[in-house]
């Protein structure tokens, strides 16, 4: 599962992108802050089930040439383009709704209806998601 966050601070630390091994590689004086990261992003899991309030979208970003929507930095659907339609990553359950593409043909978007989903998310990320229940996006509760 990637999490834009994680990603953020791997970069942050110096790590570089094998895109041959499709692994992040730390620097050489880094490994203990590295394995930090990884293990408060990517350990200790747990599932949630993830409700969006009406009217209210998940966090979006634009990631490469795609534009995805996403939980606590999980990336949970893409489009490629307007024409696409949506794509839920792997690993994410939609429960209820449908993710669907739109805006522009140079500047799309990913949209949603109310959407449950259910995914796995390290206990360390509890307090990315719990920041974006504060600001009133979508609703979540432990369930395994």
């Amino acid at each position: 599962m990637i999490n834009l966050i994680a990603n953020d601070k791997y970069k942050s630390l110096g790590c570089k992108w094998d895109s041959s091994a499709k692994q992040w590689v730390p620097p050489k004086l880094a490994k203990k802050e590295f394995e930090e990261i990884r293990d408060k992003f990517f350990s200790d899991l747990i599932v949630i089930e993830v409700k969006s309030l009406p009217d209210k979208m998940l966090k979006g970003k634009d990631w490469g040439f795609i534009h995805v929507r996403m939980i606590g930095g999980y990336l949970v659907a893409k489009v490629n383009n307007r024409d696409s339609g949506a794509e839920i990553f792997k690993d994410i359950a939609l429960i209820k709704g449908k993710f669907t593409s739109s805006g522009s043909r140079k500047n799309y978007f990913c949209d949603h209806d109310e959407v449950i989903l259910r995914l796995e998310v390290s206990k360390g990320s509890i307090e990315y998601i719990d920041k974006e229940v504060a600001e009133g996006i979508y609703t979540y509760e432990i369930i395994g």
